[in-house]
């Protein structure tokens, strides 16, 4: 199913799972995000300690994962705050125990604090099985209270699923990265905004940027085609002759926009000409050099803005 939700969260409270979009996913979701904030407050003992259920689960968007989850976000924040129960906070998925995890971000803050148990991860906070791949976090990753905590940038704790392709902002989440590869690979703010660069490093490792993945650029973290509004231009090289720099017109690829994204209004369309009609270039000389796309905002027929992606520079034959 393709749907957002932009304000409460679900909710489990028998089973103490709460999630930005579900509290538990037992099925399908794909093209789906989850814009309002996902909390859990229980500072009083209630229930059973016995049993899978006894800890909490608390994700941006799915408090708990036993199946497929694909092409989703979370962009708002995930806190859980208990006194004795064990609990797992994820900022897109709290606990994911078997299914999969696969082209998916979360950009909010992650927070946990307890006296017993945490598991906190800019992602998810928990893996216990499954799947895992073309994934990223940027949101803060922080806890309170005397309880143990496993926290990590992108997974706080993998028991044993497959993690692939996903990385985390240790700039942003104030967690390093350790080295270990179950849970991620930690990068800089800077090299998620090196459009080129991350394609280079992400691409090799299964992303698609043609039909999934806008890349990233300054200022902006990667954006999924299916549920942010976002083109990704890949222009052609150019062959000019002295003095063509201040007329030419670029031409080239665009990924993204109305016809892929699954919430565009009835009839909508998308001029991305502007994109390449004024290509700026480093200087009017001969020979090989570089030059840059219109990168600003396109309207689209209904009046809604699509931000525009880029590489950054294209040299010239």
């Amino acid at each position: 199913r393709s749907a957002r939700k932009e304000s409460s969260a679900a909710s489990d409270v028998y089973k103490r799972q709460v999630g930005g979009f579900a509290a538990r996913n037992e099925g399908t979701i794909t093209d789906a995000f989850a814009s309002g904030d996902a909390s859990l407050s229980m500072l009083a003992f209630n229930g059973s300690t016995s049993g899978a259920n006894y800890a909490s689960s608390v994700g941006g968007f799915t408090g708990l994962n036993s199946d497929t989850q694909t092409r989703t976000a979370a962009r708002g924040s995930a806190s859980g705050q208990t006194l004795s129960v064990p609990v797992a906070v994820g900022g897109h998925t709290g606990t994911q125990f078997s299914g999969t995890t696969r082209d998916s971000y979360a950009s909010g803050d992650v927070s946990a604090s307890s006296f017993a148990r945490k598991f906190v991860g800019g992602l998810i906070g928990a893996l216990g099985g499954g799947t895992v791949l073309n994934t990223y976090s940027n949101g803060i990753v922080s806890n309170e209270g005397e309880g143990v905590a496993t926290v990590g940038g992108l997974i706080g704790q993998n028991a044993e699923a497959t993690v692939t392709a996903s990385y985390w902002d240790v700039d942003t989440a104030g967690q390093a990265d350790t080295g270990d590869a179950s849970l991620g690979e930690g990068l800089s703010t800077v090299e998620f905004e090196d459009t080129e660069g991350f394609i280079a490093r992400a691409e090799a490792a299964g992303w698609d940027f043609a039909n999934v993945w806008a890349p990233g650029a300054i200022n902006r973290y990667p954006s999924i085609y299916t549920i942010d509004r976002i083109v990704f231009a890949t222009p052609d090289a150019l062959v000019l002759t002295y003095g063509q720099t201040t007329t030419a017109v670029a031409s080239g690829t665009v990924s993204g926009g109305p016809g892929i994204y699954v919430f565009a209004d009835a009839g909508e369309t998308l001029d991305t000409t502007p994109l390449f009609e004024t290509p700026t270039f480093v200087d009017n000389t001969v020979g090989t050099q570089i030059f840059t796309l219109d990168t600003t905002p396109l309207t689209s027929s209904t009046l809604r803005d699509y931000a525009a992606v880029s590489y950054t520079h294209l040299t010239l034959p």
